[in-house]
C-alpha cells in the first residue's frame, strides 16, 4: 500500500453559539457540548445540525486552562502504514476550539494563549500516533492474551494507561460516555514499510510507545520516581507479518529502555556534563526499584539488564550504585551486565559488539520472541498464539538513547534474523552481530532503527541521535563524527537555555501542571537563552576594558581570553543554576 495515502476524515464536527456537536462516520450517536455550562452529553444521531460540518481526523480531548475550555481537534494526519487491515497515522497538526466566543482579552486569555502555543510545539513534533481499530498501547504478545479476559467494545477501555498519552485530556469524555469520540494516542515513533524478501511479501513495522507517568527532558528529569516509575522508558516492539495460503504470521520481538533505575539527579547547571547524584544512597532506591522491577516482571516475566555506561568517571559510580541496587533486591529473574560501550567499540570497533551478543546468548534464546497465526479474513482478537516471548532486554546508558539504540538494533537483528529463518525465508543466522539482510530489508531495517533513534533522542534531548552513520551505513564515517559534535553542541543549549519549557509542555499536556492554578511568571521561548547571552557579553566587554587599559596587541588578545575565561568560570560555578531554564515543577 502507498505510504502516501491519504485517508478520509472519519469525524465531523459542527459549531453554534451555544454548543459543539461531534460526530463519527457510520456511528448512531452525537456527543454535544454545551459551551455554557461545559457539560457533555451523548444523543442520538442528529439529522441536521447547525452549519456546514467541518471533517477531522479526531479529538486529542479538551484542555481546560484560565479564561475556558478548549476541544483539541486533529485537523491534519499522515497515513503511516498498516498492521493487517488497520491504518496507523501520525498527528501533524491540531486546533483549539474555545468553548468561550468572547472577544475579551484579559490576563487569563494570555495564559491560554503561552500554553495553547507550548502544546502545539508538542503536538507538531509528528511524534504522536493513533489507529481508529488497532490499540497501538499494547504489544502483539498482550493484545492476543489479553482479548480473551478484557473484552471491550471500544480501544480506550482496555489501553495500557501508561502508554495512553491523552487519557488525561479524555478524561471528560470518559465520565461522559463519549467512548466514539475518545481515541487513544501513543507518543514514540513508527514506521511501516511493505517489503518483498527472497519472493516472500512481508510487512516489517517499528513502534516505541513512550512511558508517560515519568516524562520529561534530559537534564530536568533522571532516574526512579517513589513509585518505580522510570524516565525515558520506551517499548520497542519490532514486527514482520507474512501472508501464506490464507494464513498471516506475525512475529514481534519486544526491547525496553529506560533511565538507570536508581532516584538520581544530574541537573542542568552549565556545565558541560552536570556531575550525577544518587538521592539519600541506593538502599533509599531499593524500594522504588522493587516496584520498578515488580512491573517488569508482572508484563515480561524475566529481566535481562544491560547497562551500557562507562566504568571510569562519574558513570563508574552511577554504575557501582546500579549493582549495588541488584545486589540488595535479590531477584533470581533479574540479571545485570555492564558492558563499557566506549572502552569496548573505542576506534570505532563496533564488531566488538559480538562480545555482547555472545554473553546473552543464553537469554536471546530462551526469550525468543511473540509469534501468532491467524487466517487472513480474521481480526487479531481472533489470533492463535504459536509463541511467546518470555523475558526481556531491558538496555540503558546514561541518557538511553544513543548507545543503547544501537544495542538494541543488534539485538533485533539477531532475532530477526532468527525469525527469518524459522519462517524458512532466509538461511539459518551465522550469530554476527551485523549480518546483513537481503535487499530491500537490510536497507530498510537500517533506516527504521535510525529514524527510531532520532525521533526517541528529539524527544529527550531535542536533537537528533548521536552514532546514527553507524546505524544506517554500518560504520563510522568523518561526516557523523561532525554531526555529533554539531548535535552535541546544540543538545548543551537546548538543555540548559530551552528545556524547562520543553517540561512545561509534557506537564501541562499530561495534566501535572494545573494552567488555572500557576502563578509563576511565564517566561517566552529564548528568554534564558537571550538572558546568557546578554551575560556573555557584558563579561567580554570587561574583558575589553580589562585587556586594553594593560596590554595590546597580542597581549590584548590573550588578556581577553583569560579574563573572560576566568569569569565565565566563576560565573558558570557560581550563578550557573540561576542562568538556566527551569520548568515550572521540579522533577
Amino acid at each position: 500500500m502507498d505510504a502516501r495515502k491519504v485517508l478520509d476524515p472519519p469525524y465531523a464536527f459542527n459549531l453554534s453559539p451555544s454548543h459543539f456537536f461531534l460526530q463519527k462516520e457510520n456511528s448512531d450517536t452525537t456527543v454535544v457540548i454545551n459551551r455554557e455550562t461545559n457539560g457533555i452529553t451523548v444523543e442520538e444521531k442528529h439529522s441536521q445540525l447547525p452549519g456546514k460540518p467541518k471533517e477531522c481526523y479526531g479529538f486529542i480531548g479538551i484542555a481546560k486552562f484560565s479564561f475556558t475550555n478548549y476541544v483539541i481537534v486533529i485537523t491534519q494526519a499522515n497515513y503511516i502504514g498498516r498492521i493487517k487491515d488497520s491504518y496507523i497515522l501520525q498527528i501533524v497538526d491540531a486546533e483549539f476550539m474555545p468553548y468561550s466566543s468572547s472577544q475579551e482579552n484579559p490576563p487569563e486569555r494570555k495564559k491560554d494563549d503561552y500554553f495553547i502555543n507550548l502544546l502545539l510545539e508538542l503536538i507538531r513534533s509528528k511524534a504522536f500516533y493513533f489507529s481508529y481499530d488497532y490499540d497501538l498501547t499494547h504489544s502483539m504478545q498482550r493484545a492476543a492474551n489479553f482479548s480473551d479476559k478484557q473484552s471491550a467494545s471500544y480501544l480506550w477501555e482496555r489501553a495500557d494507561y501508561k502508554y495512553f498519552w491523552n487519557s488525561f485530556l479524555s478524561e471528560d469524555f470518559m465520565n461522559a460516555g463519549a467512548s466514539d469520540v475518545i481515541i487513544p494516542i501513543i507518543n514514540g515513533f513508527v514506521q511501516a514499510e511493505s517489503i518483498i524478501i527472497e519472493g516472500s511479501p512481508l510487512e516489517f513495522i517499528l513502534i516505541s510507545r513512550r512511558d508517560h507517568r515519568r516524562a520529561g527532558t534530559r537534564f530536568n528529569t533522571r532516574g526512579l520516581d517513589e513509585s518505580g516509575h522510570a524516565v525515558n522508558f520506551v517499548e520497542t516492539e519490532q514486527i514482520i507479518t507474512c501472508l501464506r495460503n490464507g494464513k498471516v504470521t506475525v512475529c514481534s520481538f519486544v526491547q525496553i529502555r529506560g533511565s538507570i533505575p536508581l532516584i538520581w539527579q544530574q541537573k542542568p547547571n552549565l556545565k558541560w556534563a552536570p556531575k550525577p547524584r544518587v538521592l539519600g544512597g541506593v538502599q533509599q532506591s531499593s524500594n522504588a526499584a522493587f516496584q520498578h522491577f515488580t512491573e517488569l516482571h508482572e508484563v515480561y516475566s524475566g529481566i535481562s539488564m544491560i547497562n551500557l555506561i562507562d566504568k571510569s568517571g562519574s558513570q563508574k559510580m552511577m554504575g557501582n550504585a546500579f549493582g549495588e541496587l541488584v545486589e540488595i533486591v535479590k531477584d533470581d529473574k533479574l540479571s545485570l551486565i555492564w558492558f563499557d560501550f566506549h572502552h569496548e567499540c573505542k576506534k570505532m570497533k563496533y564488531e566488538n559488539l559480538s562480545k555482547l551478543l555472545a554473553e546473552v546468548e543464553t537469554d536471546l534464546s530462551n526469550y525468543q520472541w511473540c509469534q501468532l497465526s491467524v487466517d487472513e479474513g480474521l481480526p487479531f482478537t481472533r489470533a492463535e498464539v504459536v509463541l511467546n516471548q518470555n523475558g526481556v532486554f531491558r538496555t540503558n546508558c546514561m541518557d538511553c538513547l544513543d548507545r543503547t539504540n544501537v544495542v538494541q538494533s543488534v539485538f533485533a537483528r539477531n532475532v530477526l534474523h532468527r525469525q527469518l529463518y524459522s519462517l524458512k525465508i532466509h538461511s539459518k543466522p551465522t550469530g554476527e552481530a551485523f549480518q546483513p539482510f537481503p535487499e530491500p530489508l537490510e536497507d530498510c531495517f537500517r533506516s527504521f532503527w535510525t529514524n527510531n533513534a532520532d525521533e526517541l533522542s528529539l524527544l529527550y534531548s531535542g536533537t537528533p541521535a548521536l552514532k546514527t552513520d553507524f546505524t544506517r551505513t554500518g560504520k563510522r564515517t568523518i561526516k557523523g563524527a561532525i554531526n555529533d559534535g554539531v548535535n552535541s553542541v546544540t543538545r548543551y543549549n537546548i538543555n540548559n537555555f530551552m528545556d524547562g519549557r520543553r517540561q512545561n509542555s509534557l506537564d501541562a499536556f499530561l495534566g501535572k501542571v494545573s494552567v488555572k492554578r500557576t502563578k509563576a511568571s511565564l517566561k517566552g521561548k529564548f528568554s534564558s537563552l537571550y538572558t546568557a547571552l546578554l551575560t556573555i557579553s557584558a563579561l567580554l566587554f570587561i574583558s575589553h576594558f580589562t585587556a586594553s587599559h594593560f596590554s595590546e596587541g597580542w597581549g590584548y588578545y590573550w588578556g581577553i581570553f583569560l579574563v573572560s575565561s576566568l569569569a565565565l568560570f566563576k560565573v558558570a560555578m557560581i550563578y550557573g543554576t540561576a542562568l538556566i531554564d527551569k520548568p515550572l515543577l521540579n522533577s
